[in-house]
């Protein structure tokens, strides 16, 4: 089943429940990396640290914009209130 869902998702078919699934965890994904980097800092030196944040940063972007943005521009009544005011749609 896994394979039916990629393909459903790469298309951009993606059902309101099963959006809503994606979205939930998505978040807890991204919650907790947030968190680790925290944990982790004073674990490391300074280096390592913002080499680590910078991995983490990446993870959690790439989680946006692969995997919640699409589900957002879908079912745009999904999408939290403070990401509808995107920078590029005040200056217009």
């Amino acid at each position: 089943m896994p394979g039916v869902v990629r393909s459903r998702l790469t298309r951009g078919i993606v059902e309101k429940d099963l959006g809503v699934e994606i979205l939930s965890r998505s978040e807890m994904c991204s919650a907790t990396i947030v968190r680790s980097i925290e944990a982790v800092k004073d674990l490391v030196d300074a280096d390592d640290y913002e080499w680590y944040r910078k991995q983490c940063g990446k993870i959690t972007g790439y989680v946006f914009t692969n995997l919640m943005e699409p589900v957002y521009w879908q079912h745009p009544e999904l999408e939290p209130q403070e990401l509808k005011a995107r920078p590029s749609e005040e200056q217009s």
